[in-house]
């Protein structure tokens, strides 16, 4: 198969790792010193790999081979439970084996003084999935990399001015577009009733919606399991149905759908305040918005979007979700549910127009 032609192989780390070991065992292979290797190592999804796999991987490659690595800093890095705050090893301060494959490498680029030969960084700007408003909402994000992404432009719908009552179908007229459902309830930390009646009434008013075209996202497990639970009927795990992914926002990364509903789920002042770190994360608001490949819609409590961090940093982390709120002015539906009452906004058309 390599004779005369380029042989490309994927699969899992543990899968190249097992077939590689496998080889060596071979001819022509097994007499040669350096067994299987490649000249060039392509990692896809490197922001989702850990730093050990990857090294894993690296021992494959020819002393002047070259390796690839594809990702997005500004996403989720793997989960790898540890005290890490409390780590003191020195091997493990330096070389930090809990980041991604991605973020090793561009520690290293930042880090030391290896040439721009031995380490490039090109960064990507144009994204082919993301509708427009989607895409302006989420680019503030990469400004702060100095990168100003682009897409493809579309012609924007005529949007209602009108205030309705019963109009949740209006999240619905639009090919593509950008909601925020807001609410006033107060009482609620890892799950929140109110806003899976109010993600249950949306999908209500979609009428027949294809398979595989709504993911339902949340931050919390907690949250994940009451939507499971209510929308059974849209949703199982044995079965293709109307919603068949409904999970955290960490299980998503790498996932789309045309449609995104993201449960931002916390709306007690005081579990927001203790939790601020990882409800309003920047990176994970950045996977929860950028899930969507036509529609985002995002329901959460006026308490979320009006808190204020006492710190800096996670003042910072919540810029996505003051973007939303500016971006998403218009007011279109006024409802009501268990007396709470329930607000659906939208960009208004001349923002929408605006966009390039």
């Amino acid at each position: 198969m390599r004779s005369n032609a380029v042989l490309v192989i994927g699969g899992t780390t543990s899968a190249v790792l097992k077939m590689a070991q496998e080889l060596g065992t071979k001819k022509p292979f097994r007499d040669n010193p350096q067994q299987f290797q490649v000249p060039t190592l392509i990692v896809d999804e490197a922001s989702m790999m850990v730093f050990p796999h990857f090294l894993s991987l690296a021992t494959l490659v020819r002393t002047d081979g070259e390796i690839m690595l594809a990702g997005d800093h500004r996403q989720l890095a793997p989960i790898v439970v540890h005290d890490w705050d409390a780590e003191e090893r020195p091997p493990v301060l330096i070389y930090q084996p809990y980041v991604s494959a991605y973020q090793a490498v561009q520690n290293l680029k930042e880090n030391t003084e290896l040439s721009d030969a031995k380490i490039q960084r090109s960064a990507l700007n144009f994204t082919f999935r993301l509708p427009p408003v989607i895409r302006e909402l989420i680019s503030r994000i990469y400004q702060l990399d100095n990168i100003e992404l682009e897409g493809y432009s579309q012609n924007s719908e005529e949007i209602i001015n009108e205030v309705t009552e019963g109009s949740w179908e209006r999240v619905w007229e639009n090919s593509n577009g950008l909601y925020l459902v807001l609410h006033d309830e107060r009482q609620s930390k890892r799950s929140n009733p109110l806003e899976v009646d109010i993600i249950e009434q949306i999908i209500n008013a979609g009428g027949e919606i294809p398979n595989n075209s709504i993911a339902i996202v949340t931050p919390h497990r907690a949250q994940r399991t009451l939507l499971k639970t209510r929308l059974a009927d849209y949703y199982s795990e044995e079965e293709e149905k109307e919603v068949n992914v409904i999970d955290t926002v960490e299980r998503l990364q790498g996932g789309e759908r045309p449609t995104v509903i993201v449960s931002a789920t916390a709306s007690d002042p005081s579990a927001i305040s203790k939790n601020v770190e990882f409800i309003l994360d920047l990176n994970r608001s950045n996977v929860a918005f950028s899930r969507t490949q036509e529609r985002l819609i995002v329901v959460c409590s006026d308490t979320l979007l009006d808190h204020i961090p006492p710190e800096f940093e996670h003042y910072e982390s919540a810029m996505l979700w003051k973007s939303l709120r500016a971006i998403c002015s218009q007011l279109i539906v006024t409802e009501s549910i268990d007396g709470h009452k329930v607000k659906i906004f939208t960009p208004p058309l001349d923002f929408v127009n605006s966009i390039k």
